[in-house]
């Protein structure tokens, strides 16, 4: 391999052709891309340990962050659940008091059986509609301690301005 050619910097004559310089600038030039590489090795270990610490802290957060929005689904899931669960109650309650309309057979017997249902499904739709709210409530009040438990644990986990 051939090195490049300097001009100025060699007093006897402008190139590198003559062995002697060619080694001393070799030998050089190995010198120089050897410290090269430790001072890229330091840096590379400094830029590490600067981040480091920042790593940890955002993959805490993170990790936090995961916690509270699963926990917040777990309590929305319940929430649904016993929601339908309510409602499929009232529809149970609707089929069962439309039942004596199916087998009346004189026109006071399905007065008196519409009166019936129409009775049974107006208690148990202000039965249920007063444990959706209880549902909706219950949730919402555990939604807003998971808002709370989130907001502290993320000003826990969020580094300290200096």
């Amino acid at each position: 391999m051939r090195l490049p050619r300097i001009t100025g910097v060699i007093p006897r004559g402008d190139s590198l052709d003559i062995p002697s310089v060619q080694t001393y600038v070799a030998s050089q030039h190995c010198c120089t891309a050897a410290c090269s590489t430790e001072v890229t090795n330091m840096e590379t270990s400094v830029m590490s340990k600067k981040t480091e610490q920042p790593l940890k802290q955002a993959t805490e957060l993170y990790a936090t962050v995961l916690d509270q929005t699963i926990r917040a689904n777990r309590i929305v899931a319940k929430g649904i659940e016993r929601t339908i669960e309510e409602q499929l109650g009232l529809f149970e309650a609707a089929i069962d008091s439309t039942r004596p309309l199916a087998v009346a057979k004189r026109p006071d017997d399905v007065l008196t059986a519409q009166m019936d249902a129409w009775k049974t499904l107006n208690e148990k739709l202000v039965a249920t509609t007063g444990k959706l709210a209880e549902i909706q409530r219950e949730t919402g009040a555990e939604l807003k301690d998971v808002v709370v438990d989130s907001l502290k644990a993320v000003n826990e986990t969020m580094p300290k301005a200096a």
